[in-house]
């Protein structure tokens, strides 16, 4: 039974389980607390035990006020290989954020679709059998949290959150819901008018999904642009999986 659930041959819903990890990366982001949302195109790295993924990625922001949005689209390709599994593919989708902070209380949420075309040998789903078939991933996440300021330039923000996600592969579906509750630690400073940023956070969900990262952002406030440099980890069922990232953002 044990080989059974994790065999993508029998259960096609386990091809899904790279975009699930994608988008988990993208759901447990840093949030813009003391700083704007950027626009910007990033370039990503993710590595776990049996499995590789590159990733491009790119963001349209706007922030107005006690406001902040961003549309975001994004595409990339993966290997797997473990003991059981052998399958490749290609992705793409794209996500919708809105971010509001009044009087330190903030509220963050996201809802995004990612499609995936997999390369696989022969597939049963119960009923035929098929090769390559697509898959797709709906999620959505909901998170509130408080700001504790420091000091001038530190801060901590705890938060509390909720998360559903729907997952299909041919006549292979699941839906997940789960809770989630975590802490940021932040340090913003500004120094011949070059803005930086540090931000680190970790994230446990009763999915039995935990994440966490650190993120430093640089921005040149006369010139509105500046860069990044993050990285994340995330482990679940599967697995202690690691994204590095590079980014050049800008402000509209």
């Amino acid at each position: 039974n044990k080989i059974t659930q994790k065999s993508v041959m029998l259960n096609p819903i386990n091809l899904n389980n790279p975009i699930k990890l994608y988008n988990s990366f993208q759901i447990n982001d840093t949030k813009p607390i003391k700083g704007p949302l950027m626009s910007g195109v990033e370039t990503g790295f993710v590595i776990g035990s049996d499995m590789t993924m590159y990733s491009a990625y790119g963001t349209w922001a706007y922030n107005y006020g006690k406001y902040k949005m961003a549309v975001s689209g994004y595409l990339g390709s993966f290997d797997n290989t473990d003991n059981l599994n052998e399958f490749s593919g290609n992705f793409y989708g794209g996500n919708v954020r809105g971010f509001y902070n009044d009087k330190n209380i903030w509220i963050d949420a996201t809802l995004g679709l990612t499609y995936a075309n997999y390369k696989t040998d022969i597939i049963f789903d119960g009923n035929n059998t098929t090769t390559n078939p697509d898959g797709i991933s709906i999620y959505g996440v909901s998170d509130i949290g408080m700001t504790f300021d420091v000091d001038d330039d530190y801060y901590l923000s705890p938060f509390v959150g909720i998360l559903s996600e729907y997952d299909r592969v041919l006549s292979d579906s699941d839906i997940d819901i789960s809770v989630r509750g975590g802490m940021i630690a932040g340090f913003t400073s500004e120094i011949m008018g070059i803005r930086n940023d540090y931000q680190l956070f970790a994230i446990i969900q009763s999915n039995n999904v935990q994440n966490v990262g650190v993120k430093f952002d640089f921005l040149s406030v006369i010139d509105r642009a500046g860069g990044s440099l993050s990285y994340a980890l995330v482990n679940n069922d599967h697995g202690i999986s690691h994204k590095f990232t590079i980014d050049l953002t800008y402000i509209f």
